[in-house]
């Protein structure tokens, strides 16, 4: 099978590892790294643990900084990132002759835009069948997109502001699912474009939901839990009063928490009960919520999500389902930055279907550490190389 089979490209652009650096304590969270040794204490304790992305703890920064202080740290071995973006990233692919597919700026924008009008609409009162019109036509023109390519072909984007989160969210789970429905039914137009649809409406019944618990860095309390759980039959409620009518968008909106073993809410509902389209949106919605950064946690690296979905499987979500997200991005998602068997470091950029050990690779480092002036990209299937080891994320965003 050809190279174009799969291209996840963050929306806030990739970033290389580069050198590794003394950076004094105080100038730690300046520009984004990576802890290239263990920094102990006196005592022997771990501090800062070789590999922990600095990006992870930047709520934490002044606590951390202040604490290496007190133990008479002056300085961090980090490993720079050298930045490449997106669109640097595509000219480079472009030239290798590797065709890049992504969901455009302009059409993310409008659909992020139309589910935030959507929000602010119910919530202020309205609730007019009109008023989901637009993010209806969003939904075929999405499910067009994704279906161009059977092998998935989506932009997850990065929350830039909280009070976004719950719109890129919603975009972010479409295109995620929308991804499984063409791998679970290929060549299905009609259920992908009901699957992807379903997915933008799924958290429509936080409309009501203040955003202040919805964004609340602390424990919720127990009635604003309660507000959460209520969320699914509200959000069916108001697409029911808009005039949705099909059934695969009304069960996703409903029971996309229930789970596999049946403790889910709001109808603890359990295995093949739980209709499909419900079981494809949970699998989508939790990967992006792990991979998202929040006031209440970092972001996750894709594949720390991906083994988590998978280890949740029989439990919390459908096997069959969580077997098509791992088919679909492998044990390398692209993003993941990997050390090859000849010490170079590279970029995951694309992988072939069936083939979850061997993606193609962009490498930016030799095995002496030393830059690449020319592109080098090398399909791993028909290389004597093979990854080594993973060694963390191009992002804080999803890939």
């Amino acid at each position: 099978m050809a190279l174009e089979k799969l291209f996840i490209i963050s929306a806030i652009g990739v970033r290389l590892l580069e050198n590794v650096f003394a950076v004094p304590v105080e100038e730690l969270f300046d520009t984004p790294g990576i802890v290239a040794e263990d920094i102990v204490d006196d005592g022997g304790s771990i501090l800062l643990p070789l590999g922990t992305q600095l990006s992870w703890l930047e709520k934490r920064a002044g606590q951390i900084i202040d604490r290496l202080k007190q133990s008479g740290i002056k300085a961090v071995l980090v490993r720079r990132e050298k930045g490449l973006t997106t669109e640097e990233l595509r000219e480079l692919l472009a030239q290798a002759k590797l065709p890049v597919r992504t969901i455009g700026k302009k059409l993310a924008g409008g659909v992020v835009d139309a589910i935030g009008k959507v929000y602010r609409s119910i919530a202020s009162g309205q609730g007019r069948e009109e008023l989901l019109s637009p993010l209806l036509a969003y939904g075929k023109t999405l499910s067009r997109e994704i279906g161009r390519n059977p092998s998935i072909l989506f932009s997850l984007l990065k929350v830039r502001e909280r009070d976004e989160y719950t719109f890129i969210h919603s975009l972010n789970v479409s295109l995620v699912a929308g991804s499984l429905a063409g791998s679970i039914r290929p060549g299905n137009d009609p259920f992908l474009e009901q699957i992807v649809t379903a997915a933008l409406l799924h958290d429509l019944g936080k409309a009501h939901i203040a955003p202040a618990i919805l964004n609340k860095p602390e424990r919720l309390t127990e009635e604003e839990f309660d507000q959460i759980r209520r969320h699914p039959e509200a959000g069916e409620r108001l697409a029911r009063q808009a005039g949705i009518i099909e059934p695969a968008i009304l069960q996703a909106i409903r029971w996309h928490h229930e789970k596999w073993e049946g403790t889910g809410y709001p109808d603890r509902l359990r295995a093949e009960v739980i209709p499909l389209p419900a079981r494809i949106t949970a699998v989508a919605d939790v990967f992006d919520a792990l991979t998202a950064e929040r006031a209440y946690k970092g972001a996750m690296p894709p594949r720390e999500a991906l083994s988590l979905i998978i280890e949740a499987s029989g439990v919390h979500f459908d096997p069959a389902v969580s077997g098509h997200l791992l088919r679909s991005m492998g044990l390398f998602p692209p993003g993941t930055i990997v050390e090859l068997s000849d010490d170079s470091l590279a970029v995951v950029v694309s992988l072939t279907r069936g083939d979850l050990m061997r993606p193609t690779v962009l490498v930016q480092l030799d095995g002496r550490g030393k830059p690449l002036q020319d592109i080098r990209l090398i399909d791993l299937r028909r290389s004597p190389h093979f990854i080594r080891k993973a060694l963390s994320h191009l992002g804080k965003a999803a890939v």
